[in-house]
């Protein structure tokens, strides 16, 4: 366009509306593309943040159930052992008690 072809148009439409037809080409043209791609990139870093959110997630997971398997097993192995202690003192309650330490071993 030449400067008599942009002086025309704005004698013939009136610079307010000139001046927002080119406001919305310019925002067409250049903002809006530039935040289409942000927002595309935006969204990429997003779903990234999540994915390594949710495989931290499930990561804890896996650990507090290896955890939880660990404590189960402690606590099996702690009641056998229990009940071994328990049994042992049974069987010396049963016995007689000797004055003499050095009796009978």
């Amino acid at each position: 366009m030449t400067a008599q072809e942009i002086t025309g148009i704005v004698g013939a439409l009136g610079f307010p509306i000139t001046l927002v037809a080119g406001i919305l080409w310019f925002f067409a043209s250049k903002v809006w593309p530039w935040y289409v791609a942000r927002q595309a990139a935006n969204d990429a870093a997003t779903a990234q943040r999540g994915e390594a959110y949710n495989s931290e997630i499930a990561q804890t997971r896996q650990v507090y159930e290896r955890f939880i398997a660990a404590l189960d097993r402690l606590i099996v192995k702690m009641d056998s052992q229990h009940v071994e202690v328990i049994q042992e003192l049974r069987e010396l309650r049963q016995r007689p008690v000797h004055t003499e330490p050095d009796r009978n071993r």
